[in-house]
């Protein structure tokens, strides 16, 4: 369950980081707003904030089984 959590959350953080590269501060393709409350980085540091003690844990599982 840990390595699958971290795993996700792994993913949605890149996914937020190359989105952030891609479109920036501006909104989605469909939005009309000019910038996001929150920006895609903050977004990408949280979910790698998530990932890593997961990841940690399951590779520590894995090692000590």
């Amino acid at each position: 369950m840990s390595g699958t959590m971290g795993a996700v959350s792994l993913v949605l953080a890149l996914a937020y980081l190359i989105d952030s590269i891609v479109l920036g501060s501006t909104g989605t393709f469909f939005s009309f707003k000019k910038t996001r409350r929150v920006s895609r980085v903050e977004d990408a540091k949280r979910f790698g904030a998530i990932a890593v003690p997961n990841v940690l844990a399951a590779l520590i599982y894995v090692a000590a089984g």
